[in-house]
């Protein structure tokens, strides 16, 4: 079938096809870093929401399988392990993501993996090869439809990260043409979530995540089984562009050679909140260190950002650890007194702090449209922090662990280390997990290291 004679559908996945013939070691090392990322992610989500978790698996749902899941013993089925494993390895709101696509990609792709890795007999190469196309698909696909797409309310990571899990286990399974097109198209019509879930005391976002992993898989054996597809599930009238976008980007699709790989364009996350609330935050933390201030004299402050960082995210009250990582008021306050923003900041014992939740009274959060003007290519915030003497003002244009000002592979490591420890590891299965994904030759099968990972082997 010539690309030219095809409709969008096939010429998307045509493309995704020699994306994935021709994946060279630099896009290898980024997925490398995103999936040790995404182990640390997880580890430290069993902290958070393990009982909840664990009840859901066991008591309602669950069913013996092939499928390792965080911090169990039992192993599941593949849909509920994928779908476990994506809620724990969002719950920290500390996993990567995408700027212009406005998702994250390794809750969803890595857990949709992970749970058929061993199964199948799935090499470390297809493994990987999976993960940067499933990247790949999803980015794109996001890409193509932001803003509008969040404008009418869908959270991305559940609907493109739905396809782009699907397409990820799909090349890890060495789908044919055919079985790609069946596996994205009931992708399509699986992609879901909303971002209501965000909203008041939610603890719901994290299904969004679990759900793309467990029903993105589910797609992709729909598509190994041959079952026969629309004839173009992304153009067609009542398809993906028509039903989930006002306007839409089809280079993104079509033309890949356009824009750069964009599975390496990436975000790292080095503070536990909302991705809108970094630039902030780290304003904040730059300028209490560098001015020495001293939280009990700050009158006001003030944070001007871009138009869609504010809804959902400019609240002054933080009622749980879900509504405190979304809300900006909270992360300024909270890095302003502790000087940092990890995972303590957000946990009960800290959100419930009376001198934090007071300076969060005071922090106000209004649209700059000179930083809107900004979107997609910088998400920056200006703060300014008011006392008796003067005011103090810094303007953050990117913030850390985007591409533009990337963390390194050892301070990508010292995250891993810091939250797989919070959730129990020690030190020596640190170091050697991040060995085992650093430096498993690609020939490696993945079952071999999955015991390891979860932590239910000895090495």
């Amino acid at each position: 079938m010539e690309k030219s004679n095809t409709n969008i559908t096939d010429c998307f996945i045509h493309n995704l096809m020699d994306f994935a013939a021709s994946i060279d070691d630099n896009v290898y090392r980024h997925i490398q870093n995103c999936f040790l990322d995404y182990l640390g992610c997880a580890w430290g989500g069993t902290t958070l929401l393990g009982t909840k978790v664990e009840m859901f698996i066991n008591d309602t749902v669950g069913s013996a399988g092939k499928s390792e899941v965080f911090g169990q013993k039992t192993k599941y089925g593949a849909t509920i392990a994928a779908f476990a494993n994506g809620m724990f390895s969002h719950a920290l709101e500390m996993d990567d993501g995408q700027r212009v696509g406005t998702m994250h990609l390794a809750a969803p792709v890595f857990s949709g993996l992970l749970a058929i890795a061993e199964q199948e007999s799935i090499t470390y190469d297809d493994f990987l090869k999976g993960a940067a196309v499933g990247y790949e698909t999803a980015i794109r696909l996001a890409c193509s439809i932001q803003p509008y797409h969040k404008k009418r309310g869908f959270h991305t990571t559940g609907t493109c990260g739905t396809i782009g899990v699907a397409m990820a286990v799909a090349t890890a399974l060495h789908a044919n043409f055919d079985q790609y097109k069946s596996t994205l198209s009931a992708a399509v019509s699986s992609a879901a979530g909303v971002l209501e879930m965000l909203a008041d005391d939610s603890e719901l976002k994290p299904y969004n995540v679990g759900r793309a992993a467990s029903d993105g898989l589910l797609s992709a054996y729909i598509g190994k089984c041959g079952f026969v597809s629309p004839n173009d599930a992304l153009m067609g009238k009542r398809g993906f562009y028509a039903t989930m976008t006002d306007k839409y980007d089809l280079s993104y699709v079509l033309d890949f050679e356009k824009y750069p790989v964009l599975c390496t364009t990436t975000f790292f996350k080095p503070y536990a909140a909302c991705r809108h609330c970094h630039p902030a935050i780290e304003a904040a933390l730059a300028l209490t260190k560098q001015q020495g201030i001293v939280p009990s004299k700050i009158k006001a402050i003030k944070v001007k950002t871009y138009d869609l960082a504010i809804v959902g995210h400019d609240h002054q009250e933080a009622k749980s650890v879900n509504s405190a990582k979304m809300s900006i008021p909270y992360s300024v306050a909270v890095a302003v007194i502790r000087q940092q923003a990890g995972i303590q900041e957000f946990d009960l014992n800290t959100i419930t702090r009376e001198d934090i939740a007071g300076l969060a009274k005071k922090v106000t959060v209004e649209e700059d449209p000179s930083l809107s003007a900004l979107i997609p290519d910088k998400r920056a915030a200006i703060v300014e922090i008011m006392t008796d003497e003067t005011v103090y003002q810094k303007k953050v244009d990117v913030a850390k662990g985007e591409p533009e000002n990337p963390m390194s592979r050892e301070e990508l490591v010292q995250k891993f280390c810091f939250l797989a420890q919070y959730a129990g590891r020690d030190n020596r299965w640190c170091d050697r997990a991040a060995q085992m994904i650093f430096d498993s030759s690609k020939g490696s099968l993945m079952g071999s290291m999955l015991p390891y990972l979860f932590g239910n082997t000895i090495d």
